[in-house]
């Protein structure tokens, strides 16, 4: 009796364990299945729970579900030799990995603010969408409002000969690069139709008080200084300058360093330069600005004392990393003093406001027509070397972006 009873129960055990390993090979069969096709599984579930096979899919859905669900599966995939990866293959495509996309080709990338899509990037830059629903041909140029020329690393200075900007991206003596004089006036005609408030004006020297310091007749020295509460960072003037000079002096708000802008005639390749062998703690700096050959006239000039001082002190590193581009911004700076030098005349007032948008735009304009060569471009007039000089463009090419 105790025989038969143990051998009973050994085996109801058996065929419990035998029940419980069929059950496990289902499952295990299961789980294998949905791990070759995890995003398929998903994809049909769902698909099966909207529209039931019953209610009569649309048999385009039902083909490319098929399709999805014979072609689309994991694989093993490497790039340039180098260490495997998991992708995605669907038919003759092959999806990598975007954590390995973004090392290798340097590109970003986030999800919508939705959630409903991955947005890729090929550039850190921002995107900017044009404002408004319609164009306006003299409205502002795309967002040029928002550019400053003036104050790239590769802007040298703003010519005191032709008041455009003067680049040294591939020479390191400045030159004349015909797009930036172009996006220097786009940028200021913008600027001029988005600001349309008028700048206020200050008047200086229409009183002789104002005047201070004189010598002889033929050697004179006189200045105009400015109060703490008179602002604007443009000074325009009317005057003939042929054997003479004039200075504008700035203090730099921060660190109160004075910094001064000598204006003086004769052409110089350098466009601006620096007078003095400056060192740490000193309290002045002085730095030139060539206006050409200047001849027997009536000149009206000019210049924005924030730009200016901005790639003078600029101009003292001569290394090409950015960290040595000075940048100074409206509030920098205070204007001291406006001196002339030399057998000088001042035909109309001198005028201080905060901007000059409409004089700038069409200062490039009148560069841009009077350079224009008879092909209808304008050529630039240094070499342009590419891919370790396996590619030389001689001075004198042309421009794509800029025609």
């Amino acid at each position: 009796m105790f025989r038969w009873r143990s051998l009973k129960s050994s085996l109801l055990f058996g065929g419990i364990c035998f029940t419980l390993l069929l059950l496990n090979k289902s499952f295990v069969e299961e789980y294998e299945k949905q791990e070759k096709h995890p995003y398929l599984n998903d994809v049909v579930g769902s698909a099966g729970d909207a529209v039931p096979a019953s209610a009569g899919c649309d048999p385009a859905v039902l083909d490319e579900l098929d399709r999805l669900r014979k072609d689309r599966s994991k694989a093993r995939c490497s790039a340039n030799n180098g260490k495997e990866m998991t992708c995605m293959r669907d038919e003759n495509e092959y999806y990598f990995p975007f954590s390995f996309i973004k090392k290798q080709y340097d590109v970003t990338g986030k999800m919508s603010k939705d959630g409903s899509r991955f947005e890729l990037f090929t550039s850190y830059s921002k995107i900017r969408v044009p404002d408004g629903d319609s164009y306006d041909p003299k409205g502002p140029f795309g967002h040029f409002a928002t550019y400053s020329v003036e104050t790239r690393e590769r802007v040298r200075c703003i010519s005191g000969e032709t008041g455009v900007p003067m680049s040294t991206q591939w020479s390191p003596t400045p030159y004349y690069y015909p797009i930036q004089i172009a996006q220097y006036g786009l940028q200021h005609y913008s600027r001029m139709i988005v600001n349309k408030t008028e700048a206020e004006t200050l008047i200086k020297g229409s009183e002789s008080a104002e005047w201070k310091g004189s010598a002889a007749m033929h050697d004179t020295s006189e200045r105009i200084f400015y109060h703490d509460d008179e602002r604007g960072d443009v000074v325009n003037i009317s005057t003939t300058v042929e054997n003479a000079s004039f200075t504008i002096l700035v203090r730099i708000i921060e660190s109160d360093l004075l910094v001064l802008l000598n204006y003086v005639g004769g052409h110089d390749p350098r466009c601006v330069w620096n007078d003095s062998v400056s060192f740490p703690g000193a309290e002045q700096v002085s730095f030139s600005f060539s206006l050409g050959k200047l001849r027997s006239q009536w000149y009206s000039i000019t210049r924005d004392a924030l730009v200016d001082a901005s790639r003078a002190l600029s101009s003292m590193n001569t290394s090409k990393k950015k960290e040595g581009n000075v940048v100074l911004h409206p509030g920098d700076i205070k204007v001291v003093s406006l001196g002339f030098r030399g057998r000088v005349s001042v035909r109309q007032r001198i005028e201080q406001s905060e901007s000059a948008h409409r004089k700038s735009f069409l200062t490039a304009a009148d560069w841009l027509i009077t350079n224009q060569d008879e092909k209808g471009g304008w050529a630039v007039p240094v070499e342009r070397a590419i891919a370790d000089r396996r590619l030389v463009l001689p001075a004198g090419w042309h421009s794509a972006m800029a025609q």
